[in-house]
């Protein structure tokens, strides 16, 4: 229409994807959505991790137990502090990891949290995933 009409498209443009990944015990699905503002974008992740034995969806509790929450703030923490330029420092920077915090279970068994474009960090750092744990290791 813009073409026609020789008038400006200034609506943003939204691509969605998804990724399908897991180990012998779970099922992830990584949805994301990616929003262009003309020069300037947006990223949100959605994960839904999958037990494959039974019909549900787990949490982060399920998969790593009780202290799941603590275990997986203090990774984050200790991975931001590795490179402390690349994450926010004031209101916004990561305070910790709750049940509303995306999450999931790679092929190789990796448990990782992640998090949208602009949550944590700068854009430039894109969506921040830290690996919590890895599975094969106890």
């Amino acid at each position: 229409l813009s073409e026609i009409t020789g008038e400006k498209n200034d609506l943003p443009e939204t691509t969605f994807s998804y990724e399908v990944t897991g180990n012998a015990d779970y099922l992830s699905v990584i949805l994301r959505a990616e929003t262009y503002y003309g020069n300037t974008s947006s990223s949100m992740v959605k994960t839904i991790v999958f037990d494959k034995f039974s019909p549900r969806i787990v949490t982060l509790e399920d998969v790593l137990g009780d202290n799941a929450y603590s275990m997986a703030t203090d990774a984050v923490k200790r991975q931001i502090d590795d490179n402390p330029e690349a994450y926010f420092s004031d209101d916004n920077k990561f305070e910790e990891v709750t049940g509303m915090t995306d999450f999931y279970v790679s092929s190789g068994s990796g448990v990782f949290v992640v998090f949208d474009k602009y949550e944590i960090a700068p854009g430039a750092t894109g969506t921040p995933q830290f690996l919590i744990k890895n599975l094969n290791i106890n």
